[in-house]
């Protein structure tokens, strides 16, 4: 793995352990790693909370294909952008990703409403 910069807190339900992994945001080393991770781990969730550019400055290289329904390789998955709901302070993205003949969904929560090094100004959407 090159440098991705991941941790895997727990947080407790009242039903059981669930576990996530917490990210940096990506960069062109680190693409691949992302993607085989969540392949690894089986997750069919993902949390964004920076926005791809935030005054001017790059936060988070994009990591997904640009346009619905195109399709980029990491490595060896292939990642599928197949649906976007777009609401004022977040979005909810769809892809599939593929290894071999196996293919997954995952979802893509990506909040824009939390700049960075601040809190969200409404919470509420959170």
């Amino acid at each position: 793995m090159e440098n991705l910069n991941t941790s895997t807190p727990a947080i407790y339900t009242a039903l059981k352990r669930q576990k996530f992994i917490a990210s940096q945001g990506s960069t062109e080393k680190n693409l691949e790693d992302l993607w085989r991770i969540i392949w690894q781990q089986r997750l069919d969730k993902i949390v964004m909370l920076t926005n791809l550019i935030e005054t001017g400055t790059m936060k988070c290289l994009q990591y997904w294909p640009e346009e619905l329904n195109g399709v980029c390789r990491y490595g060896r998955i292939d990642v599928k952008y197949v649906d976007v709901e777009e609401m004022f302070d977040y979005n909810i993205r769809t892809f599939t990703i593929t290894k071999g003949r196996d293919t997954r969904v995952v979802k893509q929560f990506h909040f824009k409403s939390w700049p960075d090094k601040v809190f969200p100004t409404r919470p509420g959407v959170l």
